[in-house]
């Protein structure tokens, strides 16, 4: 028996829901909308307004935050990348 196309869906919603929950994937969404964007503020707007459609709030309390966290983020993977070459 297939699975239906509902379900499926779905599915594939919560675990997309589920990624932004992490910085990982608030940052791979962040990344999605500036590479179709083309503009840091606008992406991140978005991104933010696609955590609200799921969680009826915004992750961060403003852009500043969020460019801190990424910023913590890209240098936690320098770090990890280095760690693999020792």
């Amino acid at each position: 028996m297939t699975s239906s196309p509902v379900a499926t869906n779905f599915s594939t919603m919560i675990r997309y829901a589920l990624d932004l929950l992490t910085v990982e994937g608030f940052v791979a969404c962040y990344e999605q909308h500036l590479a179709a964007l083309g503009n840091k503020a606008a992406a991140y707007e978005e991104t933010e307004r696609t955590y609200e459609t799921f969680f009826m709030k915004r992750r961060y309390a403003d852009r500043d935050s969020f460019y801190t966290t990424l910023w913590r983020y890209n240098e936690n993977k320098k770090v990890k990348a280095m760690d693999g070459f020792q």
